[in-house]
């Protein structure tokens, strides 16, 4: 008989013990739109899918999409690593919640632009930066303390291929495909003339895109709007570039400033189409790949003639442009480069090669002074909160000892002071400062000041009330966004306005990281409002006037149009350029056509009454459906608007 330690050892060669695979790693990419929701195609999205596509093809990975509204797919224990394509508001409330799902989360922002401002961009608690302008990769990131890798954009080759070509586009000669906006250099003028060429020529000429159908801008625009074929479906981009022979580019003026070359001319060459795009100097080298230069006036003239006339250039012919992305811009090659850097951000992260050494200032309530520096993972933005005591007393120690662990393992930057220690009847603090919060009585010196401080938009107020009393003379929901009680219970409807300010109690620990961490500094209550004023019928749909005030979007979020409960656009921007130019107070008007209804499955047409809602997300974070920060109702009778009071 074997010995029993030979027989274990004789098993478990025959039988080794099983193991479980790794679990997939988790990767989210975030688009400013969706098209299935907001019904007009970003390049964001253009750009998540091409990326997502190819990053899904690596073993053990799994990919989620999420936009605006479009949080449902979430995966439950959160997610690895977040790719970011372009600023929208409810990025700093999504980055907190992940990171709270997942502390080892690595967050990079893909700055593509500078939209809306670069202190919002670098305000995302990113763990690096990718930036398709080497001025930025090399120059100003670094300068702000954080890693940043240059990476360009790209095309996929599957979706923008030759063998798309499309009997439905196929009569296109030239194209164009973009919203209109006056920030796109010689965009108008490369238009006009392309439009009088081919109108002389024979020739087929198609803009696609949004806003081009504004009222507003019909001035700067004039007779372009005969060339407007509408927007473009999502999946049918590819099929269109196929088609056609040459398509018409445009960049905005701070990419250019930047040197950033847009994703557009990576998918018109992809496609086997020649481009003609006003020139900058980054684009300079796909001059031998079917790029041709809009320099000066008659420039169109010149480059069509050659290419259509005398090259009889046909749709899918750029033979050197495709080859060109095949080898050194498809998706798959960004995939390889994309997971390279992660890699190398993770290693850095877990081996600690990579921290930062960020100064604490800790005042103590008992005035004992302590400052010091400790070292803390790269997470480059943490909040920040400067907490003020009416008077030294037990209260302010508790609260200070509840915030002081968060202060200590790096997840905020706490500053505690008692009113008395400030010396005077006023104070100020810091403009990077997320939450003043005060612990006070009603009507106090500190409450007062309080109460009148204009703090920075992205600041926000709170209050923790002591010796409250039993009927308030004021609503405090109209000077704090965060209201509590200390030791007490009462009524909150005496104190705040409906549905408008968030009660939060300070004496759960786990609710009160939360709250702060991952809720009101992060992503303050919106103090915006939205009404509708006017319904009106045309001959195509309806059209909803609707006020807007207190919202800069998109750190504001969204705002969306509802016909009889059913969701039929979200606008990042506005739709109408018709408006008030009051900083406070826009007005915009937004067509909705009966074909657009009917695909939503809504028929309004012929009756005489239906109902309408608008909603600001105003960057709330949500996971199915749409919870609103503000949202409005109105019933058309055929007539009037009878609604519009704030629900």
């Amino acid at each position: 008989m074997l010995p029993p330690l030979l027989l274990l050892l004789l098993l478990l060669l025959y039988f080794p013990p099983t193991t479980s695979p790794p679990p997939p790693l988790q990767i989210a990419l975030h688009s400013q739109s969706q098209f299935s929701t907001h019904g007009w195609v970003s390049g964001s999205e253009i750009t998540t899918l091409g990326l997502g596509t190819s990053l899904s093809k690596f073993k053990n990975v799994n990919v989620t999409y999420l936009s605006t509204f479009n949080y449902g797919g979430l995966p439950e224990g959160g997610v690895d690593f977040l790719i970011v394509e372009g600023y929208i508001g409810t990025l700093p409330r999504l980055i907190s919640h992940l990171r709270h799902k997942n502390p080892n989360l690595i967050v990079t922002h893909w700055c593509l632009d500078t939209f809306p401002t670069f202190p919002s961009i670098l305000s995302l608690d990113v763990n690096f930066f990718l930036t398709n302008s080497e001025y930025l990769s090399d120059d100003i990131l670094p300068t702000y303390g954080f890693n940043s890798y240059f990476l360009e954009l790209a095309s996929s080759t599957t979706q923008f291929n030759p063998n798309l070509k499309s009997e439905e586009y196929e009569h296109i000669d030239v194209v164009y495909v973009g919203q209109y906006a006056p920030t796109k250099t010689n965009l108008i003028p490369l238009l006009h003339e392309t439009k009088t060429y081919c109108k002389q020529h024979n020739l087929a000429f198609k803009i696609y895109g949004n806003t081009w159908s504004l009222p507003s801008i019909s001035s700067e625009i004039g007779s372009l709007i005969e060339n407007y074929a509408g927007i473009l479906p999502l999946n049918d981009l590819g099929k269109l570039y196929a088609s056609v022979k040459v398509v018409l580019g445009s960049t905005e003026i701070k990419q250019e400033e930047l040197g950033m070359v847009n994703n557009r001319v990576y998918e018109v060459l992809a496609s086997g189409a020649h481009l003609l795009i006003p020139l900058f100097e980054p684009l300079r080298p796909l001059q031998d790949f079917g790029v041709s230069f809009y320099t000066t006036p008659g420039d169109v003239e010149k480059i069509l003639n050659s290419l259509i006339k005398i090259q009889n250039i046909q749709a899918g012919g750029n033979v050197k442009g495709r080859k060109l992305i095949l080898e050194k811009h498809s998706w798959d090659i960004r995939a390889s480069e994309i997971m390279r850097i992660y890699e190398r951000e993770k290693l850095m992260i877990e081996g600690n090669k990579k921290l930062i050494r960020a100064r604490i200032h800790f005042h103590s309530v008992n005035s004992n002074l302590t400052t010091g520096f400790t070292e803390i993972p790269n997470r480059p933005r943490r909040p920040s909160v400067f907490f003020v005591c009416d008077q030294l007393s037990d209260s302010c120690n508790t609260y200070t000892n509840k915030f002081s662990p968060l202060h200590e393992s790096g997840k905020l930057n706490f500053y505690a002071v008692s009113f008395s220690e400030l010396g005077s009847t006023t104070f100020s603090f810091n403009t990077e400062v997320d939450l003043l919060l005060i612990l006070t009585s009603i009507n106090s010196d500190l409450e007062l000041i309080a109460r009148n401080m204009t703090l920075p938009r992205s600041s926000r107020k709170g209050i923790i009330i002591t010796n409250p009393p039993t009927y308030p003379s004021i609503k405090l929901s109209d000077y704090y966004d965060l209201l509590t009680f200390d030791n007490f219970s009462p009524d909150l409807r005496l104190y705040t306005h409906p549905n408008i300010i968030k009660h939060i109690s300070l004496l759960d620990m786990s609710e009160l990281e939360y709250a702060v961490l991952f809720g009101t500094l992060q992503y303050p209550k919106s103090r915006s409002a939205i009404y509708i004023k006017t319904v009106e019928p045309t001959n195509e749909g309806i059209q909803v006037g609707i006020k807007i005030e207190d919202m800069v979007p998109p750190n504001d979020g969204v705002w969306c149009l509802w016909v009889e409960e059913v969701l039929v656009r979200c606008l990042g921007d506005f739709e109408d350029q018709a408006k008030n130019f009051f900083p406070e107070e826009i007005i915009a008007k937004v067509e909705v056509t009966h074909s657009e209804l009917n695909e939503k499955g809504v028929d309004i047409r012929g009756r005489k009454e239906f109902e309408i809602r608008v909603t600001i997300n105003a960057g709330d974070l949500q996971f199915s459906g749409v919870a609103n920060s503000s949202s409005v109702r109105a019933v058309y009778d055929g007539f009037y608007d009878k609604g519009g009071d704030e629900m």
